[in-house]
């Protein structure tokens, strides 16, 4: 909220928030295409929101004038936990330190507590002025903490690839070995006669 759209979903409605192609909806449009790109540089985005989870997903699938997908976000905290924990639970799952966050809300209250509680994590000053968020997302966020001289085949698939691991972690902590193995009915027969012909 105000953050990628203009408004506030729970309360404007998929309809009412301001993303378009001109106007203010159109400033919020072009944040997310710079976001597009940075994603596609290798950077990760997750989502860490105080809202209705089937809200958001609502508004990622359903939106026209939606640019990020759903899928470009490798966490989605979409709950009304406090930013703190969500963040540091960001961080366990990707399995990165706290040092390698940014983040961006337009909220000084959530911003501060974050800072307070979470020091590490790089929390650029919001821009008062929504209409000097792009060039502030790009003067003082993609210049300053995350410099590209070049973009490997591997930037490129760097969501994908934590979108996997993350998958693979959840799975091995679910699977018990044991029921896995007795799961595949594997049978043995020891032939131990045929084995002594043979050596003979």
């Amino acid at each position: 909220d105000n953050t990628l759209w203009g408004g506030i979903l729970g309360e404007d409605g998929l309809a009412g928030i301001s993303l378009s192609e001109d106007g203010i909806g159109k400033v919020y449009r072009d944040f997310q295409k710079s976001l597009k790109k940075a994603k596609d540089l290798g950077i990760i985005l997750c989502i860490c929101s105080k809202n209705n989870f089937i809200d958001v997903k609502d508004c990622f699938d359903k939106h026209p004038m939606i640019i990020l997908k759903w899928s470009d976000f490798v966490i989605k905290k979409v709950n009304w936990n406090d930013k703190v924990s969500n963040i540091s639970e960001i961080a366990q799952e990707l399995n990165l330190g706290i040092d390698s966050l940014v983040f961006i809300d337009d909220n000084s209250v959530e911003r501060q507590l974050v800072k307070e509680n979470l020091p590490n994590v790089v929390v650029p000053l919001f821009p008062k002025d929504p209409t000097n968020l792009n060039k502030w997302f790009l003067t003082e966020v993609m210049y300053k903490h995350f410099p590209k001289n070049a973009i490997s085949s591997e930037d490129k698939v760097k969501t994908r690839q934590y979108i996997q691991n993350i998958k693979r972690t959840k799975l091995s902590k679910k699977l018990n070995l044991d029921a896995f193995l007795r799961s595949l009915e594997i049978k043995l027969k020891f032939l131990i006669r045929q084995v002594q012909k043979m050596l003979n």
